[in-house]
């Protein structure tokens, strides 16, 4: 998830971007997704990327990101995410998983403070941007090795209800549990699958598409299909960047 609020943020924050991409879609649908789930919203988004194109852009000024836009956006996501989901791992109060739900607007809240307290500066934030994937491959990257040690003694068996059924539980065996687990289950394999393919849009040839292919067929069972994102999206900014 870290690469994608990442993408939203880096794509609303470039300089030639469509009203779109701007930060308000980015609250939206970080809110939507809270409220109907993430795989269906992240795919609405991604989906809009390659409709208008904005996947296979072209190198030049309008893709541009500012060097203080780019820290603000590295900041929120640490800050306004990756800081709230430790507290909310630590601290299982129901105030503190309520204040979560809204880590959409805890994002650009953070965007906004950095940028108001933040001295002006003129430059390129694409090594900025870089750190900022570099960071979300990291985080989703400890994030699946978690989950598999957490799971350890039980993996074969997580594994052997992959995928989940689409029929709901039978009401006498069925729990609220088993319920979300479902329905988390499904959503984190929609998630998952609609970034790994909408990576393949940013290929410009055919060998480009088994190149992205290839490599989140490597890194997914590794890294975790976030980390796996998070490496296509940092190939995509160097070649939006030149050797910049």
């Amino acid at each position: 998830m870290t690469a994608f609020l990442a993408l939203m943020l880096i794509e609303s924050s470039r300089a030639g971007r469509s009203l779109i991409f701007a930060w308000p879609t980015t609250l939206l649908v970080g809110l939507m997704c809270q409220l109907q789930g993430i795989g269906v919203w992240s795919n609405v988004y991604w989906l809009a990327t390659i409709a208008f194109r904005q996947l296979d852009a072209r190198r030049g000024p309008s893709v541009a990101v500012g060097r203080v836009a780019a820290e603000a956006n590295l900041f929120a996501i640490l800050v306004g995410f990756a800081l709230p989901s430790q507290v909310m791992l630590s601290v299982q109060t129901p105030l503190v998983i309520a204040a979560w739900q809204f880590f959409p607007a805890w994002i650009l809240l953070a965007r906004g403070v950095y940028m108001l307290v933040r001295l002006r500066s003129i430059g390129n934030g694409y090594k900025v941007v870089q750190a900022t994937y570099l960071t979300t491959f990291a985080l989703s990257a400890y994030g699946n090795a978690l989950a598999i040690w957490l799971l350890r003694d039980n993996l074969s068996s997580y594994l052997a209800t992959l995928p989940p059924t689409i029929e709901p539980p039978a009401f006498a065996g069925s729990t609220l549990t088993v319920a979300a687990l479902q329905f988390l289950t499904w959503d984190w394999i929609m998630t998952a699958a609609g970034g790994l393919l909408a990576t393949l849009w940013i290929a410009k040839s055919p060998a480009e598409v088994a190149q992205i292919a290839a490599w989140n067929i490597f890194a997914t069972p590794l890294f975790g299909a976030g980390a796996a994102v998070s490496g296509a999206l940092m190939w995509r900014e160097k070649r939006l960047n030149g050797s910049k």
